[in-house]
């Protein structure tokens, strides 16, 4: 066995694929200090928007998305010629036109025999670049042509290896339909998928079935079922949970209407460093000037950091 796979390393991954965020990431910090590649490759990933767990981390604070910090793993992984890691950051650099056809194609040929092999998370990587070969599949990696099968071929067979990124994506697929998979609307399918990424304490996952529950989609309608979904979405970190449940509690859906609990789970949103918070911003000031008629003045002297807490 390659001698990055320690026994440390083999648990960090095990970890990390039953849900336990906490003891991979730790694992994962542990082994990047012990200038283990792989590690880093998964640190990248933690705070990758496009891999992103989208949660917090207990313990450990609040991993928050950033492509700097993400690039910067995946990175330091390359430089230690872990093949993921450099499959990763190569497909940043391509886009940018920063590096060449044959180092793409050497890592590209590595992961793919990886995958082959039966790695989760090299069957990731693969779905990934099939994904995202559009940006540069006509200037540097011209063996590797845009191609909708094996981009799907290797989604499905990350979910069904145990991926809970693979899950989630592999759900939206079925949540209305993928044509250009050639996927149909299934959402009993849907709902199979997202619950299986949410048994793995996917935030994702469970901030879509609480979408597919308010909806009535796959699943009977029922809203105090959406609440608790978007609940546990939005204590691990998702921003897009916190906003369902500003407006739940605004609108009154499955539960009391109240303004103030809304505007605490909006003025929340907007604390979390992402893009969309930006959008729990204008929705808590929109909630005031309706509801207090406050004035601009008063609608910024709510929005002290305090009160993101």
């Amino acid at each position: 066995m390659d001698k990055i796979y320690t026994p440390k390393l083999q648990e960090a991954m095990k970890a990390y694929l039953k849900g336990d965020y906490e003891t991979a990431y730790i694992l994962f910090c542990e082994l990047a200090w012990e200038n283990n590649g792989r590690a880093m490759f998964f640190l990248g990933m933690f705070f990758d928007s496009t891999n992103s767990l989208f949660g917090r981390i207990e313990g450990v604070n609040i991993v928050k998305l950033s492509s700097e910090m993400s690039s910067a793993w995946y990175k330091l992984g390359a430089d230690r010629n872990d093949a993921l890691a450099t499959l990763a950051y190569i497909r940043n650099e391509l886009k940018e036109k920063k590096t060449s056809i044959r180092k793409f194609n050497e890592c590209f040929e590595a992961v793919r025999a990886m995958a082959i092999e039966g790695d989760v998370f090299a069957k990731m990587e693969m779905y990934y670049t099939y994904r995202d070969a559009s940006n540069y599949e006509n200037k540097y990696a011209n063996h590797l042509k845009k191609d909708n099968k094996e981009e799907f071929k290797w989604l499905r067979e990350a979910a069904e290896s145990g991926s809970p990124e693979g899950m989630v994506k592999l759900g939206t697929c079925y949540d209305g339909g993928y044509y250009a998979y050639g996927v149909v609307s299934d959402y009993k399918e849907a709902v199979r998928w997202y619950q299986k990424a949410a048994e793995l304490n996917n935030s994702r996952a469970m901030y879509h079935l609480g979408i597919l529950h308010s909806r009535g989609r796959g699943v009977p309608q029922d809203h105090s079922e959406a609440i608790k979904w978007y609940m546990r979405s939005a204590e691990l970190g998702d921003i897009e949970a916190m906003l369902e449940l500003g407006a739940v509690y605004e609108e009154g859906l499955g539960v009391e209407k109240n303004c103030g609990e809304a505007f605490r789970w909006y003025m929340k949103a907007s604390g979390t460093g992402h893009g969309r918070g930006v959008a729990g911003l204008s929705k808590a000031e929109r909630l005031l000037i309706k509801n207090l008629n406050a004035s601009t003045p008063v609608f910024k002297a709510f929005c002290f950091p305090k009160l993101l807490i």
